[in-house]
């Protein structure tokens, strides 16, 4: 399998200072891995996600992404996420499709029975009209990774996506990840801190004060 995310000798600090958050970073992502990263607060990954992301450039080093794989992102579900949000579960993952639409394009016939299929395929089928504010976090969970997969992307990265959700719902979201990525031949790429979740990758990086380096899943 090809590579289609390598990132090479990057190196990357905020404003140019000499307080590196990234040192001498490698790391190779082919299609269909699902990646698991790990490692504490603070110790840069969501700088690495960024970068890999394009949000951020890295100071020294190369990053190399595959131009015809699409990237889709899902947020970490936080107390302080708008859930109070004046739209329901359709019309939220609907906004996962302007990107390709634009802002003065409604959604077509095809469109619509995506959002449909995609609602379908994370389960929540029955719930389009609920608002965002009436679901359980986990159920909250899945509106964002619809959102993410509506637009049918060949990458998903996934943000700390277990915090603040109930056991029964992690093994479930655990599951639906594994489906996305085995059948519907997604690569995944997940930050996390619940290592109990590495189980179903078949990548570990950590990162450590701003080094990266390859895990062995039995000394996770």
């Amino acid at each position: 399998m090809n590579s289609i995310i390598k990132l090479k000798n990057v190196d990357f600090s905020y404003f140019n200072t000499k307080d590196e958050v990234l040192k001498d970073v490698n790391m190779t992502v082919k299609s269909g891995d699902f990646v698991g990263i790990i490692g504490k607060n603070g110790s840069g990954k969501s700088t690495l996600i960024k970068i890999i992301l394009g949000q951020l450039k890295p100071d020294r080093g190369t990053v190399k992404i595959d131009k015809s794989q699409k990237i889709g992102y899902v947020e970490q579900v936080t107390a302080s996420s708008d859930s109070s949000f004046p739209a329901n579960v359709y019309e939220i993952v609907s906004l996962g499709l302007y990107p390709k639409l634009g802002l003065f394009r409604f959604p077509s016939k095809d469109d619509k029975k995506m959002v449909s299929y995609t609602l379908e395929s994370v389960g929540l089928k029955g719930f389009e009209k609920r608002q965002l504010s009436f679901l359980s976090g986990g159920q909250q969970q899945k509106v964002l990774i619809a959102k993410a997969l509506v637009s049918n992307p060949d990458i998903l990265v996934l943000d700390e996506p277990t915090t603040g959700i109930d056991k029964e719902s992690q093994k479930e979201f655990y599951r639906l990840m594994t489906h996305i990525n085995k059948v519907h031949k997604k690569t995944i790429l997940m930050v996390t801190h619940d290592y109990e979740s590495l189980s179903i990758t078949n990548k570990i990086y950590k990162v450590d004060d701003g080094t990266l380096r390859r895990e062995n899943k039995k000394n996770v």
